[in-house]
């Protein structure tokens, strides 16, 4: 589940002497670079995929954390890879880095569906709250106010442009046919706020009530998401009454429910509604395609918003977690303990 982390370790934090220099010499060989002003000392560094930035008074960590467990991110994290990942990294960088503070975190989940990408892609509309910016093979809202973005993408594309060894080692493999959809939620800014803590530290990760708020800010995020739906009627609509609202619904989405939001919107600017009205009109909206009725939905969306169900409900399920039978270069990767890793020294 989780994926993209950011953490910064205060020397304060860690109740342990702390030395810059021997830090350093627990990276990776050859990546540690210093930069020096006049009264202070920089080094920045790798440890695996992840980056390592030091200085006297300061550690920062950025990087994919499903990357440094399993070297790759088609698999997904369930909470004893997590709590495992955390303990490693610790003992690699021989410091407490469950005290450090998380500043960023993606919380990301891949599930093979039946179409090509491209055509759920095409499903989605703007959406209250949100930018919007599409390509062929992506999809952004990015939140108004910039603490999270929303992203869906083609995974497999994704891994032939920016990861061309796995890729190729997997193409003919577990790769091969499938067509994999990525759903990833980014918190990018003030994340205690949005998900209600006072902060947010790395040893958050090993509470498990933690996790599930952190699925349930995944979950809602993808319903927040408007959808071009398109309807067929029902084969029992039964009185004018059923009619009517079958009709309205379809109605609402032919226009596009940000479409009639920003109508509110003007009209309100325009003096014709208040604010309580337009507030009204929004919630009747949102309760109106809230309960199609009998409508049949025909969009692809359907088939993917139960596999975002089924994950929402069943977080440490293996049948979607961890597509079968993925066969990797580091496939035993995930049963090494933390006494088995050992590393060169810079």
């Amino acid at each position: 589940m989780i994926d993209t982390i950011v953490i910064i370790l205060r020397k304060i934090d860690t109740h342990v002497d702390w030395d810059i220099y021997q830090i350093a010499d627990r990276l990776d060989i050859g990546t540690v670079k210093t930069i020096t002003s006049s009264d202070s000392i920089f080094l920045t560094g790798k440890l695996k995929n992840l980056k390592v930035q030091i200085n006297e008074y300061c550690l920062k960590v950025t990087g994919s954390l499903t990357k440094y467990y399993f070297d790759n991110n088609l698999q997904t994290m369930d909470y004893d890879d997590i709590v495992a990942a955390i303990d490693c990294l610790s003992d690699e960088l021989k410091l407490p880095i469950e005290r450090g503070y998380i500043k960023r975190l993606d919380i990301g989940r891949n599930i093979v569906v039946k179409k090509i990408v491209k055509q759920y892609l095409d499903c989605y509309d703007e959406s209250d709250g949100y930018y919007r910016d599409r390509n062929n093979t992506r999809l952004l809202y990015k939140k108004t106010n910039g603490t999270h973005s929303v992203t869906i993408y083609d995974k497999i594309k994704e891994l032939k442009k920016n990861e061309r060894e796995f890729y190729q080692y997997n193409r003919n493999g577990v790769l091969h046919g499938k067509h994999i959809l990525r759903y990833e939620v980014k918190l990018e800014q003030k994340i205690n706020k949005l998900l209600k803590y006072k902060s947010i530290r790395v040893v958050h990760l090993r509470s498990e009530t933690f996790l599930n708020k952190l699925n349930d800010f995944w979950y809602m995020r993808y319903k927040s998401i408007s959808t071009k739906k398109t309807f067929d009627f029902s084969a029992d609509i039964a009185s004018y009454g059923a009619l009517e609202r079958e009709l309205l619904v379809k109605a609402i989405h032919d226009m596009g429910v940000a479409n009639i939001f920003k109508y509110l919107e003007h009209l309100r600017q325009s003096g014709k509604i208040t604010a309580n009205q337009k507030a009204y009109g929004k919630k009747k909206i949102k309760e109106l395609i809230a309960n199609t009725s009998s409508l049949i939905e025909l969009d692809p969306t359907v088939e993917l918003m139960s596999g975002i169900e089924f994950l929402h409900q069943n977080v440490n399920s293996d049948e979607f977690i961890h597509l079968k039978g993925l066969i990797t270069k580091s496939e035993a990767k995930k049963t090494k303990s933390i006494s088995q890793i050992q590393r060169k020294k810079f």
